[in-house]
């Protein structure tokens, strides 16, 4: 779970200690989860909000002196919503509309048109939430989203979701408000036979990969991890990791593992070409692509430097919806990435600049690392 080796890699370089627990969609559960929390007397608590069935306690903790961070899922009402010290997640009822929006524009959501939206849980924040934002988009239209609860077990994900579009043939679309809703829609699809049914969502998922593989040009496309990369051995003669991604990975060991996948994907003696983080793009960059104003979309971005760690800030409109996002990367010098590369088990065999056989100013400073895979 990307949150959790995410939390995990934070504590290692902070220090702290992190326990993580589950309640698995248990409203009781999680409760319970978060007074033993306030009872302990920790340090700080990161949750989700799936609804205002914990206002009390997100103000029993602040009453406490525990700060409260939320994340993915804020559901909180009344006096609990100002409890919170902070939110860290994507506002759902404007992605709702952006999902929505491109859907009409594309020409897939027409006038009148039926639309199903099936979610995990209806009654929790994130859907009554897109759901709004997917109405307000097909309001004009005549539609609206016709939203069901199809819970999180595959199988009956699945023939709940085939159910409703073997009685509502005329379907036209279809938007997941949630990951494992959206997951099973092309075989719910194939179950109920429908065809030419345009599919949108929000997260990344399988099911949204074998859309795109379905249209031209032919792509191989896969959900995968680069610590474990979902192809066979030696499936490849050249592997490529560019545009810093190895970088996103904040502990050593976790950039290992990442780089014995890439090599063991690689044909013996095949090419591994990693483009590393350059420390001049991270101190310096370039400062054009940082602030970008065209065709409708305005873009500015920093970059924070602490040590090792990067800390990158977006904030971008288009279409007259604003976000702002926040990623981070460690930045790996020479001497680390080069023991890093040798404890993969691969051969260093050369650090070609970018700059100037790509004869452009984003190029200064980038550099790629060729690496042999082992064998002849």
């Amino acid at each position: 779970m990307p949150v959790v080796s995410g939390s995990d890699a934070a504590a290692k370089l902070t220090g702290l200690k992190v326990n993580t627990q589950f309640s698995d969609g248990d409203a009781t559960k999680l409760r319970n989860l978060f007074q033993s929390g306030i009872s302990r007397k920790v340090a700080g608590i990161i949750t989700a909000v799936p609804d205002a069935s914990l206002d009390k306690q997100l103000c029993a903790a602040r009453r406490a002196g525990i700060p409260v961070i939320v994340w993915n899922i804020n559901g909180a009402t009344g006096q609990g919503a100002s409890c919170i010290m902070a939110y860290v997640g994507q506002d759902f009822r404007t992605t709702g509309a952006v999902i929505a929006q491109r859907m009409v524009d594309d020409g897939k959501i027409k006038q009148g048109d039926r639309v199903f939206c099936p979610v995990e849980y209806p009654n929790f924040s994130y859907a009554t939430e897109r759901a709004a934002g997917v109405n307000q988009v097909l309001k004009p239209l005549g539609t609206k989203c016709d939203m069901l609860g199809v819970g999180v077990d595959e199988a009956k994900s699945r023939s709940t979701e085939a159910q409703y579009l073997l009685g509502h043939r005329n379907t036209k679309a279809v938007i997941g408000l949630g990951g494992p809703s959206q997951s099973v829609v092309l075989k719910a699809l194939k179950q109920a036979r429908l065809k030419d049914v345009a599919v949108g969502g929000f997260d990344l998922s399988p099911a949204m990969l074998a859309v795109a593989n379905a249209k031209p040009p032919p792509l191989r496309l896969m959900v995968g991890d680069l610590r474990a990369v979902p192809v066979r051995d030696g499936w490849a003669d050249l592997v490529l990791l560019l545009n810093a991604g190895l970088n996103y990975l904040l502990e050593p060991a976790e950039v290992v593992t990442a780089l014995r996948q890439l090599g063991r994907a690689a044909a013996p003696g095949g090419a591994v070409v990693v483009e590393p983080l350059s420390a001049r793009f991270a101190h310096e960059g370039w400062e054009p692509g940082r602030h970008v104003d065209r065709d409708g979309l305005r873009l500015d971005a920093s970059y924070e430097v602490h040590g090792h760690l990067v800390t990158e800030r977006l904030r971008w409109t288009l279409g007259g919806v604003e976000e702002a996002e926040t990623y981070r990367q460690r930045l790996y010098s020479d001497a680390e990435l080069e023991s890093l590369v040798e404890a993969a088990g691969l051969r260093l065999v050369e650090r070609r600049p970018m700059w100037p056989a790509i004869p452009a100013e984003p190029a200064r400073g980038r550099v790629l690392w060729v690496a042999r895979a082992p064998g002849p």
